[in-house]
Formats: structure tokens, sequence, C-alpha cells
């Protein structure tokens, strides 16, 4: 959301006024006379520039409780997450030119606490980036760039075994550059669903020192649609090296893709948000420099999901060769996926409702069942509450 600041005449009026009896006051005659001779045409300059300008600010409250009942499961922890962030941003952008572009450079920040933690921000995660956008001359159609330190959004088009919840949270930022390209008509989900687009970013995860290793992440995500008919693809590739002064670290990489093709009966429902069935491939690649071998782990996905009014039921069943062959070395640095999908059978069944969701309020309630090889289930339950502005 932007606000545009109007009438800065005045303003830049009355801050010349008050330059020049500073001016006048302080400073010798001919410093004065040079003086105003050089600010004037800079606050000429200033107001024509800034007339030109929109402000735009941003924010939200979010808070987040996952109760997770994993107790003896061998792919997950038995936890519960609890935690509130807060996030603002304010920034400047241009005016749409003749080619419908904007530009904008925006700065601000995250502080989250976790619950329990006697109330205290345990981590503060800033924003400053630039964002270039273009809007197509029929609707829902666009391309928009970020580069710097900018939001992370949209990793629920990612199926979890790319993207864990916790990621969008506790790692709200990129800290790289992205591209988004779209076309069609938004579905009006809440879940992230969109017509056709391509996604990609690049994502600078470890700055290379004694007690760190360099690291970094690509992602890319896309939609081609064919009226109900569909074809969508997700990847991702983790880059794991040495730290500095360290030849000893071996050297990782974990690569990750999934294809399907599905189709959404929703077009043939006015009321339905999304009636969906998908089927794919999924192929996981791990390198291990220090052996020089590859490691391939390939999998059947599939997923049926639907959307109508408040509520959202879907289940999606992985079946094959397990993923995330050393996550007991080097766990979530390496990982971003659930570590469920370390079993060769994974069911998961999720009913949510929205009780409220308006243009600035969110509240979801999500319960979970976990179903691995051999009967063992395991529930969990989600609530999440966002504010924004």
């Amino acid at each position: 959301m932007y606000e545009k600041v109007e009438d800065k005449s005045s303003t830049f009026f009355l801050l010349y006024l008050c330059a020049t009896g500073f001016c006048l006051i302080k400073m010798k005659k001919f410093l004065s006379i040079l003086f105003l001779l050089c600010f004037c045409p800079i606050l000429t300059l200033a107001e024509g520039v800034l007339n030109d300008l929109n402000f735009e600010y941003g924010g939200g409250v979010d808070s987040w409780i996952d109760n997770t009942e994993f107790g003896g499961c061998e792919f997950q922890d038995d936890q519960t997450m609890a935690s509130t962030r807060l996030m603002a941003e304010v920034g400047l952008s241009t005016l749409e030119d003749k080619n419908r572009l904007r530009h904008a450079f925006m700065v601000g920040g995250y502080a989250s606490l976790n619950w329990g933690d006697g109330g205290k921000f345990e981590t503060a995660v800033p924003l400053a980036y630039y964002r270039l956008s273009r809007k197509g001359q029929r609707e829902g159609n666009g391309v928009e760039f970020e580069m710097g330190a900018f939001k992370r959004s949209d990793l629920r088009r990612f199926p979890r075994m790319f993207f864990q919840d916790s990621i969008l949270f506790y790692r709200p930022t990129v800290e790289g550059l992205m591209i988004d390209l779209s076309r069609g008509n938004e579905k009006g989900s809440a879940f992230g669903f969109r017509q056709t687009y391509f996604t990609a970013w690049l994502d600078w995860t470890g700055h290379q020192e004694e007690n760190r290793r360099e690291s970094f992440m690509a992602a890319w995500s896309g939609r081609y649609a064919w009226a109900g008919l569909y074809v969508s693809y997700y990847g991702s590739m983790i880059h794991f090296a040495k730290r500095k002064n360290h030849p000893e670290d071996g050297i990782r990489t974990n690569l990750l893709t999934y294809t399907s093709l599905g189709y959404d009966f929703a077009a043939h429902f006015s009321k339905v948000k999304e009636l969906s069935i998908e089927a794919g491939y999924v192929q996981g690649a791990e390198e291990n420099r220090e052996i020089d071998k590859w490691y391939w782990n390939g999998a059947f996905y599939a997923q049926v999901a639907a959307e109508y009014w408040r509520f959202r039921i879907s289940n999606a069943v992985y079946a094959g060769k397990g993923q995330m062959r050393a996550y007991g070395n080097y766990g979530n640095a390496l990982y971003w996926g659930d570590p469920v999908y370390r079993s060769s059978f994974y069911d998961r069944i999720d009913a949510g409702i929205n009780f409220v969701e308006t243009e600035h309020v969110h509240l979801f309630l999500d319960t979970t069942f976990h179903l691995f090889k051999g009967g063992d289930l395991y529930p969990e339950q989600q609530l999440r509450c966002s504010f924004v502005f």
C-alpha cells in the first residue's frame, strides 16, 4: 500500500524561508547571496523530482502457533513453536511512466519474539531493496524484479518437500534478487494460486567466514495453464561450500525438482476457489564432492485440493526414495524442506478454515494428519493470525 504526498510546494517554500533567515543572521552578506543562489535551483529541482514520487508504507503483526505431536517419530521432532513477528517498511516510488514502469526503493525490517522467552525480541532482520514493476495491458499480467534484502513470499506455491512451514516465519527475507512474471487473472484463493506465472530467485544464505560456510540457494517455480489443465514445475538448489581457511570441509549440493500435470475444476463452479488434482515426479540429486559422488532420489507425488468459501481440504501422497540423505550431519543448513520427506512413504491430510479473511486481517486454523509407512499417524495443529496495513 502507498500514499501519495501532495502539495509539496508549501513545504519547500517554508524551507526556503528558513534557510534565508538563517543565512542573513549567521553568515556574511556575500556568503548569504552565494548560498541562496545555489540553494534556489536545488530546491526547485528537488520539488520537481519529489512531485513525481509516491510515499509508500506497509507493515503488520503476524502471530503463529504450530503444535506438532511427533512423539516417537524418526523423521520429525515433537515440539510446539509459537512466535509473534512485527514488520514495517517505508519507501519512495515513481509514478507509472509511459511504458507502465514503476521504480521503488524500500527500507524497513522484521522483529520476532518467541513466546516464553521473557518477552524479548530475539531477532531483527533488516529490509532494504529496489523494486521494478510493470503492469500489462490485461489485468493480471505483469513483471516484477527485486534486488537487495526483500520479503520472502509465495512459498505456499511450493510443496513442503522444498520449504517447511517454519521457513517463511523464521527466514522472512531473501538476500539477493528475484524476478516474477505473471499472466492471467488471480483466482482469489488465500493459498497463492495463480493461472500462469514464472518466479525465480537467488538467496545468498551464508557469507564465508572462519565459522560459517559459504552458501546460497537458487529456487524457481512456474505454472502454465490452458483453461483448467495446467503444468507446474518447482525447483531448488542449495550450494553448501567451505568455511574460510578450512580446506577439510566437504562441499555439498542439494538439488530438487518436481514436475506435475493437473486439472483445476474451479472454473466450472462459480463459488469454488480451487478444486484440483495433480500428479508428477520428484527428482532429488545430492552431491558429495569429497568422494565425487551424486545420489539420485526419485519419487511419485500426487495431490488433491479443494477450497470453497472459507474451507480448504487437501491430501498429498509421496512414495519413492527418501530425500535428505545427509540430514543427520547438516540439518536445516543444507535442507530447507520438511524432514518427513526422508521417509519412503508419506501421506499428509490438511483441513483448514479461514475464520476471518479481509483485506487487513487473516485468521486461519489448520489441522494436519501425517501418515507414514507402517500405519504410524501423527496429528498437528496450526493457528495463524495476521494483520497487515
